[in-house]
C-alpha cells in the first residue's frame, strides 16, 4: 500500500471570502433579484432562504467572481460555531443563482483535491474539533489562517474507489 503524504490543506483548497455588498442595496423582494448567501443563510450542512436578502439582478454580471456553483463548500465567519453544530454547507442547483456576501467564505478544491471530499473534511468531527479549538469567545481567526492549520494526513485512508466516493454523499441534488 503507498502512503499518502501529510499536506497542508490550504495548498489544496481555492478559498474566497465574499464581498461587501451595500446593504442598502439589498432587497427583500425576491422578484427584484438574485440571493445573497449570507451568515443568517447558513445552517448546520444546509443552506436556508427563508428572508433571504436580493440583489438587484441587472447588476449579477458585475460580480462574477463571487458566483457561487453547484458543490461549492460554505463557512460562515460569524460565529461559525453555535451549539446546535458547525455553520457549513454546500451549494445545491436548487439554491443558484446566488451570490457571496462579505463573512461567508467558499471554498473548492483544486486538481488535488476533489471538492466533494472537502465537503466531507470540513464536515468531520475533526475539522469541528479544530475551530472549536481556536475559536475565542466570539471571534473567529480568518478561514486562510484556520486552513492553513489543517494538516490533512490521508494516511489513515484507501486509496478512493466509486464506492469510497459515494460514501462521501451526492454532489449534486
Amino acid at each position: 500500500m503507498n502512503e499518502w503524504p501529510e499536506v497542508e490543506l490550504g495548498d489544496h483548497v481555492d478559498l474566497l471570502a465574499g464581498f461587501a455588498f451595500k446593504s442598502a442595496k439589498f432587497s427583500d423582494s425576491p422578484d427584484e433579484g438574485v440571493r445573497l448567501l449570507r451568515g443568517d443563510n447558513v445552517a448546520q450542512g444546509t443552506l436556508r432562504w427563508g428572508g433571504a436578502k436580493h440583489w438587484t439582478a441587472s447588476e449579477y454580471g458585475d460580480f462574477e467572481r463571487y458566483h457561487l456553483a453547484e458543490g461549492d463548500v460554505i463557512l460562515a465567519m460569524d460565529r461559525p460555531w453555535i451549539e446546535a453544530g458547525l455553520k457549513y454547507a454546500y451549494v445545491r442547483k436548487s439554491d443558484l443563482p446566488c451570490l457571496l456576501v462579505q463573512r461567508v467564505s467558499r471554498m473548492r478544491g483544486s486538481p488535488t483535491l476533489d471538492t466533494a471530499f472537502l465537503r466531507y473534511l470540513i464536515g468531520s468531527q475533526a475539522f469541528t474539533g479544530h475551530v472549536q479549538g481556536i475559536i475565542t469567545g466570539s471571534m473567529f481567526p480568518t478561514l486562510a489562517v484556520v486552513i492553513s492549520s489543517v494538516s490533512a494526513s490521508c494516511s489513515h485512508l484507501s486509496k478512493p474507489n466509486a464506492a469510497s466516493r459515494r460514501s462521501w454523499g451526492p454532489t449534486t441534488t
